[in-house]
């Protein structure tokens, strides 16, 4: 979700009117009709062939019913959906003190950095246990690859873990096995550069632009700068291992409504050489916080134009059937992917969450220092599924799951874009409980949802083939990595 999309008015439909779907008319003026209850969209003239069928949709009223069979059906999943990825918070602590960062104590619902680290112990007892879910699963479900991820903090500061971790799963695993993580790079030394080649990591760099605009956020403890360091370090594992470096490497952009995105474009594609590819591309996280107080209506008005010029240069060269690649991609593809994605002509077999995308607990599971075992390394501790003594607690699972569902699920009925909702479990986790915040989030996204349905059929209309909005086969499997 693009974060000028997050900030603009709301406009059209009141989202409650429209149960089953949305009219849309593109920029050409001609009128499609998009139906949530099969995923497809219809030139308003033949939407008689919509089927509102009472069948197709799940109603409110049948939850009291299906709780009853709620833990049968959590069992059933974490049997044959569950443990595609394992992630180990290995430290609560980091060298920097980024400003945004969603330790930084700018967000009501999160942690801040403390000094804890992950033990042996529990890390040992972490993998042992997805060793043996993913076991199970694998039996029905082995399509996937197992993955494991190291996240903090700084996951570097407990290099130490990390070797032992990965030398103890390589031996269950028989060296099928993926591992990953992200860093602020600043503490990496050629010991850990050695280690990181010789098992195939995949390693995300946080890396904000050019030194004016990284140095703007991401900050050492005493103000401080972080560019120039990281810069050095990447260029030393570039000169090390060149393959290396921009095959298993990858950046990770984060940009608030203070980013000049014209010249943040202009420092990643005059880069491209020096630089490992544009991984990912993200807006500073907006819910939760005040963060966004602090611009003006003026900075508003500069970004949204600045927003604006680059989408319009996407948004031609795919009407030309020329897919754009680096930053311009990263940027907006993401925005229509899950369009182009949908399910069409099915009903939700997820009947845990047969009205929203979320995934059911267990589908990934992070282990915090304490050893408590979460649906999410971007959700609070107050969330727990488990622990590394017992394993995943189908008990706790469907607590969460009752909990989301009284929360958040009143509404979601007359939703028009259930099929493609996005707010899962890490979205609406607040300090106790499940809540939106802001309170109109679902609002945001119906409007976003419907403004990239009229972009992407314009284009369409314009002459893009369909193939421009996918993603080019990589070497990173977007299912397993933690972004």
């Amino acid at each position: 979700m693009v974060l000028g999309n997050i900030l603009s008015d709301l406009i059209g439909e009141n989202m409650n009117d429209q149960a089953h779907g949305f009219n849309f008319h593109t920029m050409n003026g001609n009128l499609y009709y998009y139906n949530d209850i099969d995923g497809v969209v219809y030139l308003q003239k033949d939407r008689d062939k919509v089927t509102e069928s009472i069948n197709y949709r799940p109603k409110m009223d049948t939850f009291s019913q299906e709780n009853i069979k709620l833990g049968n059906e959590i069992e059933r999943f974490l049997r044959s959906g569950a443990y595609h990825q394992l992630t180990l918070i290995v430290t609560e602590q980091c060298n920097l003190r980024c400003l945004y960062c969603a330790y930084s104590g700018n967000y009501i619902n999160n942690r801040t950095h403390q000094n804890k680290n992950m033990s042996w112990d529990v890390a040992e007892k972490a993998i042992r246990r997805y060793w043996e879910g993913y076991k199970l699963v694998e039996e029905i479900n082995p399509s996937f690859p197992p993955a494991i991820g190291f996240y903090g903090g700084e996951p570097l500061l407990n290099f130490s873990l990390i070797v032992r971790a990965v030398n103890f799963a390589k031996t269950l695993f028989q060296d099928k096995i993926h591992f990953n993580f992200t860093t602020n790079g600043t503490i990496l030394t050629q010991e850990m550069l050695n280690f990181l080649l010789e098992n195939d990591f995949y390693i995300l760099f946080s890396l904000n632009g050019d030194r004016n605009e990284h140095d703007r956020l991401r900050v050492f403890r005493d103000g401080k700068g972080s560019f120039d360091v990281l810069y050095r370090n990447l260029l030393m594992l570039r000169d090390y291992d060149s393959d290396f470096y921009f095959h298993n490497c990858g950046l990770s952009l984060t940009y608030d409504i203070g980013t000049d995105l014209q010249r943040l474009y202009d420092y990643c594609e005059n880069n491209n050489d020096i630089l490992p590819p544009v991984s990912i591309i993200a807006s500073v996280n907006p819910l939760f916080t005040d963060w966004y107080s602090r611009y003006s209506p003026e900075q508003i008005k500069y970004f949204e134009k600045s927003l604006t010029l680059l989408k319009n240069k996407y948004l031609t060269s795919c009407t030309k059937g020329e897919q754009p690649f680096g930053f311009l991609n990263r940027f907006f593809q993401g925005q229509y992917l899950p369009i182009f994605r949908r399910t069409e002509n099915t009903v939700s077999t997820n009947k845990v969450f047969p009205l929203t995308a979320s995934c059911v607990p267990g589908r990934k599971i992070a282990v915090y220092p304490n050893g408590s075992i979460h649906c999410c390394e971007r959700i609070s501790e107050n969330f727990p599924i488990g622990n590394v003594e017992i394993g995943l607690d189908v008990d706790l699972i469907e607590n969460i799951v009752k909990q989301y569902k009284s929360k958040i699920y009143p509404g979601c009925d007359s939703c028009p874009v259930k099929r493609l909702c996005q707010i899962c479990f890490a979205v609406v986790a607040g300090k106790n409980s499940f809540e939106r915040n802001p309170s109109n989030l679902c609002e945001i996204f119906f409007q976003n949802t419907k403004n990239r349905f009229i972009e992407l059929w314009t284009m369409l209309e314009n002459g893009a083939p369909e193939s421009i909005f996918l993603p080019k086969q990589t070497n990173v499997d977007e299912e397993w990595y933690t972004w």
